[in-house]
């Protein structure tokens, strides 16, 4: 009672009275505010998602069978943090809150496993999307990129998608390859995901050989090889001509990918020993020196770029070294050329301007002589050359 009247009494006092009477006339003006911003919001997105939802509409009624009694409108969910048992509650939510979509639809993979309501859409249930040309990219959209691979008597087409092929799409690619003669695989992730789909013979492998040495290789079709078979084999002459492999030398095959000089060379020295940075690369050098029936063969991962003189390979003596580098060069390997002191150095390069640096260190700085240069037309018509150098160390 106490505080009633001093309440009371607080009013009795004008400035107290027009405070009270502005709260409540700026109370009033946010309520009409808020209310007009939120239905002005709330029509707006009311207007976008009936738009959409009859894009969806005409888009699904021309691609998929539906039953007679089917909603008008479907709303697809993706599993994405929503477990199975939530699904009922949220599509129930969301059906009630908007009268424009009638319906909605649990997807896993690509295939619907729950739709709400149930009565009227039992149909769609199992329903495989990866099937329907509106949930999946065309070919000629989802395919980003082809890759050839090309042996001497095969020819591969890596296809790289971004989206799941129909069957549809695939057993167009496949006929293709057949009416063309080529072998057809399939890339929908990284390069671990490629596999053959065409022929069905279990041999993911392309070959191609060296006749004058006798060998052959086999490569997988995302491996790196030569793309000048002609010319692959003149350079490997070239090479074996040039640092003239002896019985009692031991050689080390530096950046040596599937064995592709290491392996002639072995045919002639004591010993080969093969370096690469890319383990897969190391496992197809091995394979191919066992089906050559060359023991006398190691081969190392090691990254090429960082210090290696702990490694292995770095604890043998050897009287020459083989240079194959990417178009980066050899220039750490190079700085530490002294560590292995080699008397001939056969450097190849794809890149003259790479070569240049890493032969004036290897002339200036370790005293080795450039006694035979050389250039390749490894890719004709293009601006591209090999270059092959023999380094001879000084006296």
């Amino acid at each position: 009672m106490i505080l009633l009247k001093k309440i009371n009494k607080s009013l009795d006092y004008w400035p107290n009275q027009l405070a009270i009477i502005s709260f409540f006339i700026l109370l009033i003006i946010s309520i009409f505010l808020t209310y007009r911003i939120y239905n002005n919001e709330y029509g707006n997105e009311l207007i976008k998602v009936k738009e959409e939802s009859f894009k969806i509409k005409n888009q699904l009624e021309s691609t998929i069978n539906y039953s007679s009694n089917v909603v008008k409108v479907i709303s697809f969910i993706a599993e994405k943090n929503l477990e199975d048992q939530e699904f009922e509650p949220v599509a129930k939510n969301l059906v009630e809150k908007n009268k424009y979509v009638d319906g909605i639809q649990l997807v896993k993979g690509f295939q619907i496993i729950k739709t709400y309501p149930f009565i009227g859409n039992e149909a769609t249930i199992g329903y495989d999307l990866s099937k329907d040309k509106f949930h999946n990219k065309a070919a000629k959209e989802a395919i980003a990129q082809i890759e050839v691979a090309a042996s001497e008597k095969e020819v591969a087409l890596i296809f790289r998608h971004l989206e799941p092929l129909s069957e549809s799409d695939q057993q167009t690619l496949i006929s293709f390859c057949q009416t063309e003669g080529f072998s057809l695989y399939l890339q929908p992730g990284n390069n671990q995901t490629v596999h053959k789909v065409w022929p069905q013979d279990n041999n993911p492998y392309l070959t191609y050989t060296l006749p004058a040495q006798d060998l052959t290789f086999a490569f997988h079709p995302m491996d790196f090889t030569q793309v000048n078979a002609v010319m692959n084999q003149k350079m490997i002459s070239q090479a074996l001509a040039l640092l003239d492999p002896k019985p009692e030398d031991t050689i080390l095959d530096l950046f040596c990918g599937l064995g592709n000089f290491s392996l002639p060379f072995a045919k002639y020295a004591k010993q080969v020993v093969g370096v690469e940075g890319s383990e897969q690369a190391v496992s197809r050098a091995k394979e191919n020196a066992v089906r050559n029936g060359l023991m006398n063969t190691e081969f190392y991962a090691c990254n090429l770029e960082e210090d290696c003189k702990q490694q292995p390979f770095a604890k043998g003596s050897y009287h020459k070294i083989i240079l194959d580098p990417p178009r980066s060069g050899a220039q750490k390997i190079v700085e530490e050329m002294a560590y292995f002191a080699p008397k001939q150095i056969l450097y190849v390069s794809c890149n003259s301007a790479t070569f240049v640096r890493d032969a004036a260190i290897l002339v200036h700085q370790h005293g080795y002589k450039l006694a035979k240069l050389g250039v390749m037309d490894m890719f004709p018509q293009t601006a591209h050359v090999e270059t092959m150098g023999l380094f001879v160390a000084g006296k």
